[in-house]
């Protein structure tokens, strides 16, 4: 009798302690790492909205550039178009106010 009573209080003892340790160390562990995993999360998101942004300005301006590109193969514009980057609006512009002036000296003035 005096085994088994010693047996349940030492249970007892080692049960209160376990449960004293989760709920004063593990438990407050838990809810810091909850917070860091919370802002680790809002961090990645912020870098990857500005990974977006850079990767999304970057295909713009290589887009630009092979519009620059085969503007100036397919209408004969010069060399300084491609050279100050001026944006894809501006080119068609250009290109077609280019393309008038050739059709315009390929036909010759105009008689009257």
């Amino acid at each position: 009798m005096i085994i088994a009573r010693r047996f349940s209080i030492t249970n007892f003892a080692i049960a209160t302690s376990a449960l004293a340790f989760q709920v004063f160390v593990l438990y407050p562990w838990h809810n810091k790492l909850d917070e860091d995993f919370k802002d680790l999360k809002q961090e990645n998101l912020r870098l990857m909205e500005e990974v977006e942004k850079h990767r999304a300005a970057d295909l713009k301006e290589i887009k630009d550039a092979f519009t620059r590109l085969k503007l100036n193969n397919q209408f004969g514009t010069e060399t300084k178009i491609w050279l100050t980057g001026q944006s894809f609006d501006e080119m068609k512009v250009l290109s077609e106010t280019n393309k008038r002036e050739k059709h315009r000296n390929s036909v010759g003035p105009i008689k009257k």
